[in-house]
């Protein structure tokens, strides 16, 4: 073995002969100790991994300089541009909707998920169920991934709709009563990272009998993604501060439906930018930050016309409450 790097770092190497990672990204190894914000020893002399392998760890708005000759011909490039390190993808969607403080999180949905928070304290979970990434040097995110999301749906479309397309599949999800007519799903069909981080979990349809239909099975499905979803967002809820508000990205939540669901399971307010590209805002932030240190969080804000809120629906919030506390909740962690 010669080195370990990634495809950013792996860009840095070739284009601008720099070896480095950013703090955001090395954390999201597990191989940092996040008290000294260095490689962990005691981790890889576990692996037999020699730190000699691993890139030096930077802070996101560190940069480089240099231009290469490769880039040279590209518009706007100039011998005077710096390429900024930047952060990981989850970090920079908290940062680019502007969810920086304690009780704003970000839910992402695209063929996986995951729902994550900013704090200024180094958060460890205590039972192993939540991530813990750096953002800045002053601010780190806490959260949790699931295996599961839209990738239930193409399940769905493939597996009980014959391949028709996802139209159709949504279109039945939204005629099916709120509860999927008592029928419970849990989605680990490829074992479930948190809050179980168990490779072996598979899915389940609890309940299951001869009144149900594929519709039934399909909204139960999308329910049980975002029931776990609540399940992380409680662990979250145990670490920092009240959560109030979800800012939502990702592919999922085009559909007005994924937001009035999110809301009513979760019982939060749910927020989603017109902002496809919020990763591109963030990464306009840290360059403020790297070269002329304008940037603070504060600044940084939301244009509130370009948001759509969604409030749950008391009854509905209620409903899916009662359903989650009485039956899903009961047999996730068994």
């Amino acid at each position: 073995i010669y080195h370990f790097m990634r495809i950013k770092e792996y860009l840095f190497y070739n284009l601008l002969g720099g070896n480095g990672i950013d703090l955001s990204s090395a954390t999201g190894t597990g191989l940092v100790n996040i008290s000294s914000e260095e490689w962990d020893e005691e981790i890889l002399e576990f692996l037999g991994i020699d730190v000699s392998f691993l890139p030096e760890i930077v802070s996101t708005i560190d940069y480089q300089n240099g231009l290469p000759n490769l880039l040279k011909e590209v518009r706007g490039l100039t011998d005077n541009t710096l390429f900024i390190f930047g952060a990981g993808d989850g970090p920079m969607a908290n940062l680019g909707v502007g969810a920086t403080d304690g009780n704003t999180a970000v839910v992402t949905v695209g063929t996986s998920s995951a729902i994550r928070i900013v704090t200024k304290k180094k958060v460890v979970d205590p039972r192993k169920r939540l991530f813990t990434y750096a953002l800045l040097n002053n601010q780190w995110v806490v959260g949790g991934a699931s295996n599961s999301g839209g990738n239930i749906l193409e399940w769905l479309s493939n597996n009980l709709y014959s391949g028709e397309k996802i139209d159709k599949v949504l279109k039945d999800i939204a005629s099916v009563p709120l509860g999927s007519n008592g029928l419970i799903c849990y989605p680990y069909f490829g074992g479930e990272r948190a809050p179980l981080w168990d490779e072996e979990r598979r899915g389940e349809f609890l309940n299951l009998n001869f009144n149900h239909s594929r519709k039934d099975m399909a909204r139960a499905a999308i329910e049980g993604v975002f029931f776990n979803i609540k399940a992380i967002l409680e662990d979250l809820e145990s670490l920092a501060e009240s959560i109030e508000t979800l800012y939502v990205t990702g592919g999922l939540f085009k559909t007005d439906f994924f937001l009035e669901l999110l809301a009513d399971v979760t019982g939060k307010k749910v927020r989603k930018v017109n902002d496809s590209e919020v990763g591109c805002r963030a990464a306009y932030y840290l360059s403020l930050l790297a070269l002329e240190n304008r940037g603070n969080l504060q600044a940084l804000g939301r244009n509130k016309s370009e948001e759509i809120t969604i409030i749950p629906t008391q009854k509905n919030k209620l409903l899916y409450n009662t359903i989650y506390q009485n039956k899903f909740l009961p047999n996730l962690f068994r």
